[in-house]
C-alpha cells in the first residue's frame, strides 16, 4: 500500500481513501465524490442524472417516473461499482497528481 494512503505523509491536495469513502457514503448518487476524486466528467454525468430524476416524473407523468426509476436504478449501479473501485480511483487520481 502506497505511503499516505490512508494519512501518512503525503501531500495534502492528493485525495485520501478514507475520505473519498466518505464522501461516496454521504454523497452516493450526486457522484460529488468524483469531483473529489478528480473525474470531473462522470461526476457531471452523475449530478445531472440525479437532477433529471425528478425532472421526468414531473413533467413527463408516469413515463417521466419510470424513466426517473430507470436513472436511479442505473445512478445506484454506478455507486455500489464505485465502492469497489474507490482505491483504483485515488491511485489514478495522486498519479494524475504526481505527473503535473
Amino acid at each position: 500500500m502506497p505511503a499516505g494512503q490512508w494519512g501518512g505523509k503525503m501531500d495534502k491536495t492528493h485525495p485520501k481513501l478514507w475520505l473519498a469513502y466518505l464522501l461516496l457514503v454521504l454523497t452516493a448518487q450526486t457522484g460529488v465524490y468524483r469531483y473529489y476524486l478528480r473525474s470531473n466528467g462522470a461526476a457531471t454525468v452523475m449530478l445531472l442524472g440525479f437532477f433529471l430524476i425528478p425532472a421526468f416524473a414531473l413533467v413527463a407523468g408516469q413515463i417521466g417516473l419510470y424513466l426517473g426509476l430507470g436513472i436511479a436504478v442505473l445512478l445506484t449501479v454506478a455507486v455500489v461499482r464505485d465502492l469497489f473501485l474507490v482505491p483504483n480511483l485515488v491511485r489514478e487520481a495522486h498519479s494524475r497528481e504526481v505527473k503535473r
